[in-house]
């Protein structure tokens, strides 16, 4: 309801008739339509990080767990439109800022984990890994709203086809290192 009507016009009665429960019920649970969102924007943020975590599970590659993180992250993405449009939403609002900012913080460490082991064996260039990790997230959170934006426009192989090999450029990799078909396909 919040993707298709806007925060603003979705009332408290408008989710519990939807719900098909009770007032009280939603109030036993959230104090306001606020804290349902909030736990919908993080619970998002942490469905994200369990797709991208079982996409590299048992991949001992740091190039390949990149490749594969940024296909996870836009298939989930492509996959949950509607609380993709959430994630943008709260991210123009300063009570939700904080979230968006908060989720950027955790992909960004998560990435650079990938990124410093990368860098450990020669695969990257010896830089940040913080920094070019934000420098991934951003970009496929970026290529994300793009597709979000343009619709079927931009198919999600090819996105990830692009995306992978165009972040793993910017790292300093080569390619032809690179097995995971989505990170080769343009490369």
């Amino acid at each position: 309801m919040f993707a298709n009507s806007g925060y603003y016009a979705t009332r408290v009665i408008d989710i519990v008739k939807s719900a098909g429960v009770a007032k009280g019920l939603f109030y036993w649970y959230f104090e306001n339509k606020e804290a349902l969102f909030i736990q919908i924007v993080q619970a998002t943020r942490d469905d994200l990080r369990r797709a991208q975590a079982k996409a590299i599970e048992g991949e001992t590659d740091p190039l390949e767990r990149i490749a594969k993180g940024i296909d996870a992250s836009l298939r989930f993405i492509s996959e949950n439109e509607q609380l993709y449009v959430l994630l943008r939403f709260a991210g123009t609002e300063d009570r939700f800022a904080s979230l968006i900012e908060e989720a950027t913080q955790i992909h960004a460490l998560d990435t650079s984990k990938h990124i410093k082991d990368a860098i450990d064996q020669g695969k990257v260039i010896d830089a940040d890994p913080l920094v070019m990790a934000h420098a991934v997230v951003a970009t496929v959170f970026h290529f994300a709203r793009i597709r979000s934006a343009a619709g079927a426009d931009f198919e999600i192989d090819e996105l990830s086809s692009f995306v992978s090999s165009f972040c793993l450029r910017g790292l300093g990799a080569d390619l032809s290192a690179v097995s995971h078909p989505k990170a080769r396909a343009t490369g």
